[in-house]
């Protein structure tokens, strides 16, 4: 075999060779379209070759097929990291990220009395107090826990007995007049059957042990 053919065969393998990968990697990847609930939202994900990749909302990139962690780098969003998976057929990533605990702390501070005076016209007896206390998402969900002393008519109708109490949990959630309702409980354990408009992560929350 001449030197001419055999350069040329090596010149049509090199070319398939590249060919193919030009292809497995067209394949291995799709154009994927990031929106959000919230106005220019900032991401960053982490590839599973540990590459970082910066993106915002309504920018279209194309992403290879794998999970991704991913983490918000807006200063008012809450930054633990999450899974983004992408598919062949993903080509949109919706996207609807909470408040950081500062934020929603410093609303606390502001709807705790209407707060409190919803759940006080909800449950009208005065043997109960309010435990646990906490703001979800962008502050439109409220979860809490109410300390519920058993009353012991021996000593007074109106007062609870230290000793014995049971606590429930309660879910509030702002309505489109921006009022609260309650919408969850009270219950000892409130379960995604029971509570199906409740999102998981209030859930998990409140019951870490199911």
């Amino acid at each position: 075999m001449s030197r001419k053919i055999i350069i040329f065969l090596l010149a049509v393998l090199l070319a398939l060779f590249v060919g193919i990968n030009i292809i497995i990697g067209v394949n291995s990847s799709t154009r994927v379209t990031f929106t959000s609930t919230y106005p220019k939202t900032s991401l960053k994900i982490i590839s599973p070759d540990g590459k970082q990749i910066l993106i915002n909302t309504t920018q279209a990139i194309d992403l290879k097929i794998g999970d991704y962690q991913a983490s918000y780098q807006n200063k008012d969003l809450n930054k633990d990291s999450f899974l983004v998976s992408i598919k062949k057929t993903t080509s949109k990533i919706n996207l609807d990220p909470g408040y950081n605990n500062d934020l929603l702390t410093s609303k606390m501070s502001v709807d705790k009395e209407e707060i409190k005076g919803v759940i006080g016209s909800l449950f009208k007896s005065n043997n109960y107090s309010i435990g646990t206390e906490k703001l979800y998402h962008k502050g439109e969900w409220f979860a809490g826990s109410l300390i519920v002393y058993q009353v012991n008519l021996n000593i007074d109708p109106e007062l609870g007995n230290p000793d014995n109490y049971d606590i429930y949990y309660v879910v509030l959630k702002k309505n489109l007049n921006n009022n609260w309702d309650l919408v969850g409980g009270p219950g000892l354990i409130l379960t995604k059957p029971e509570n199906p408009s409740i999102p998981d992560f209030i859930l998990d929350d409140l019951n870490p042990s199911n």
